[in-house]
């Protein structure tokens, strides 16, 4: 390995390292994902595309499957805190209608709408609903669609964006 990747290599699993601690880890790939919502990997959290070299990205993700390993899957993961489907019509009877949203830290509030912003964008979907469900640090908010299908997309607070988004 020449000093370069070393380099590389080595930031890299200091970074992995730094975002452990943080609670904000990711899995960083080359390429590009043919995909319109978020996506999750296997290892629970959210796939992000890297600039940085081979050797970086190799080592991030070699350090982060290691602490995978040693602590298992945490808490602050987004898989940990994903929704699962069949809770949705329970969350709904329990969300406020409209969309004014009332959180308590403006950044949250700035996310949310920021997402909501961008459902409104979408042919066919209109925001309803939210549920705010603090100790999985995430906003559901809930929409109907033109063809009367209900539709139900998770903003992530704690990495500040959009999670999931499922029908039901």
């Amino acid at each position: 390995m020449n000093h370069t990747n070393e380099s590389q290599s080595k930031a890299g699993s200091d970074a992995a390292l730094a975002a452990w601690e943080i609670e904000k880890a990711y899995r960083l790939f080359y390429g590009s994902i043919n995909s319109s919502s978020p996506t999750i990997d296997g290892n629970g959290f959210y796939l992000v595309m890297s600039y940085e070299g081979e050797s970086y990205v190799r080592a991030y993700n070699a350090a982060i499957k290691e602490m995978l390993e040693k602590y298992g899957l945490p808490a602050w993961a987004p898989k940990s805190r994903a929704v699962a489907a069949d809770l949705l019509p329970e969350f709904r009877a329990q969300a406020t209608n409209g969309i004014e949203l009332d959180l308590p830290v403006k950044q949250h509030r700035i996310v949310a709408r920021r997402c909501i912003r961008m459902l409104e964008g979408k042919n066919g979907v209109i925001p309803i609903a939210y549920l705010h469900i603090p100790e999985r640090e995430v906003v559901l908010i809930f929409s109907e669609m033109k063809d009367s299908t209900r539709r139900c997309d998770v903003v992530d607070l704690h990495y500040q964006c959009w999670m999931q988004s499922l029908s039901f």
